[in-house]
């Protein structure tokens, strides 16, 4: 006999016969167990019901969390940048910037004497750029090996020109002046793209032989590593 038909058999006896003490008991322990079920199924759903309400707001504030964080994360990276004011200068050897360059190889021609630079971040001690000068008999050539990827190095090129050569593509301008001694020159500003390595340089050509001469020049000192 189940809990619900045992308390309207009991409530019948009220009208029928008179409760004795023990039939009062057993009644009021029924009411108390009713009342005890009733209040626990009543916990128990809304436990479940807050449990459906709290675990979709817990998944989609859990996403946005992990949302924003990759966000910033993708943004603190790409907008990720060196400071002038804190790089410092060392001297440097051909062969370090042979070895640190991962695209290009450069060729110490015999005569020719060169000033190699390295510059870092004194921070993180991260390598930036290498900067190499040269003198090739009256022609002075200077370079700026960038190294390193997320360094932005300002040069700026105006009314620039594209010359596609054997291992390379360049892009430069060109301007003539005149030197202390008189003679005729050329200045060629430009930069060389590899990957994501890029070699900025400045070439005074004395006397003014012209591009071709130029373009010999520079593939006989920049090379693409193979």
């Amino acid at each position: 006999m189940n809990l619900k038909k045992q308390l309207k058999i009991k409530k019948q006896r009220t009208t029928e016969v008179p409760y004795t003490e023990e039939d009062k008991e057993f009644y009021y322990s029924l009411v108390q167990q009713v009342e005890a079920n009733a209040a626990a199924r009543a916990a128990e759903k809304k436990r479940v019901s807050l449990w459906k309400i709290v675990t979709p707001i817990a998944t989609v504030t859990a996403a946005a969390i992990i949302t924003v964080t990759c966000i910033f994360a993708t943004r603190s990276n790409n907008e990720f940048h060196y400071s002038d004011e804190k790089i410092k200068s060392e001297d440097s050897t051909f062969a370090s910037l042979k070895t640190d360059s991962t695209y290009f190889n450069f060729d110490q021609l015999e005569d020719i004497s060169y000033n190699v630079i390295l510059m870092s971040d004194t921070q993180s001690n991260d390598k930036l750029y290498y900067r190499l000068n040269s003198r090739i008999n009256l022609d002075t050539l200077e370079l700026v090996v960038v190294i390193n990827e997320r360094f932005n190095y300002k040069f700026e090129i105006k009314d620039e020109v594209t010359k596609t050569l054997s291992d390379y593509s360049l892009t430069y301008n060109k301007k003539e002046y005149t030197s202390s001694n008189g003679f005729d020159g050329f200045t060629y500003l430009g930069k060389i793209q590899v990957q994501t390595e890029t070699v900025y340089f400045t070439y005074n050509q004395l006397p003014a032989l012209g591009d071709e001469a130029f373009f010999e020049s520079i593939q006989q000192i920049i090379q693409v590593k193979k």
